[in-house]
């Protein structure tokens, strides 16, 4: 049976309580994570730092630097927030149930006196995904009633602000007839340092640098994960014959059909 050992990446970066925001935002960008995993001098886990954790509180310069918004907090241990844990041998079906239920998207794998021995975020859930999932079976998306979503022409603030209170990491971008006009992420919103007290950047120019990569009703589940895993991307907007939205397929939604997978193999 596949476990948790199997689908974690070893070693991960990670901080101490004592390591500066700055050196926190520097780690994120460069090696293009999401997650900061904290340890004490033990390597005991003591939680996990977020990129909107300290990226809500400055954002990096052109050459490299740091700018705060206001006086924020000095390290990450002031912006940590409590960790999802398992063992190297918890089931991956278990795994990745609770990674598709939690706000922070990732789960620290833990040895012996909780020291830190791996992490598994929702993109090595999909690379399982792509392996699991059948190819006949469609995937299961969000209904376009649901999706969050705004206008072209809109501040881009208002995206990620949408984004923070409803603990979602895409917002999709609509033209004034409801076709799709592109997807934007936290990420796209940190880049363009959005987040920076009175921005006044517009959704417009945040997605003008890309084409969104979208998806039929057609397309199996498994060839679904397999996009998404390769292009690293984490939803598909999926459109219908009229070209308009039908619904939407996030790197969630695979887990949870990916852990039934599993467990009806079980």
């Amino acid at each position: 049976m596949m476990n948790a050992q199997d689908l974690m990446t070893p070693s991960p970066i990670h901080v101490t309580p004592g390591t500066p925001l700055a050196t926190c935002a520097v780690l994120l960008s460069r090696h293009v994570i999401r997650h900061l995993p904290v340890v004490d001098a033990d390597g005991s886990v003591l939680g996990v730092v977020r990129d909107l954790d300290v990226f809500q509180h400055g954002g990096l310069l052109a050459g490299g630097g740091w700018i705060s918004w206001g006086e924020p907090p000095a390290d990450a241990g002031a912006v940590m927030i409590p960790a999802q844990t398992a063992g190297p041998y918890a089931p991956a079906d278990e795994v990745l149930s609770r990674l598709a239920g939690a706000a922070d998207d990732a789960v620290l794998v833990i040895g012996e006196g909780s020291r830190l021995v791996g992490i598994i975020t929702e993109h090595d859930g999909v690379r399982l995904a792509q392996d699991v999932l059948s190819e006949t079976e469609p995937a299961r998306a969000t209904p376009a009633p649901m999706l969050r979503s705004i206008r072209l022409g809109k501040p881009a603030a208002n995206a990620l602000g949408t984004m923070i209170a409803r603990s979602v990491r895409h917002v999709l971008v609509i033209r004034g007839d409801r076709s799709l006009a592109g997807v934007v992420s936290v990420r796209d919103l940190i880049s363009d340092n959005v987040h920076e007290p009175g921005n006044t950047t517009l959704i417009d120019q945040v997605i003008r640098r890309s084409i969104p990569v979208t998806a039929s009703a057609a397309v199996s589940a498994a060839a679904l994960a397999r996009l998404m895993a390769r292009q690293r991307i984490g939803c598909l907007p999926i459109i219908n014959n009229s070209g308009q939205i039908s619904g939407i397929v996030s790197r969630t939604d695979l887990l949870r059909q990916a852990a039934d997978a599993l467990r009806r193999e079980a």
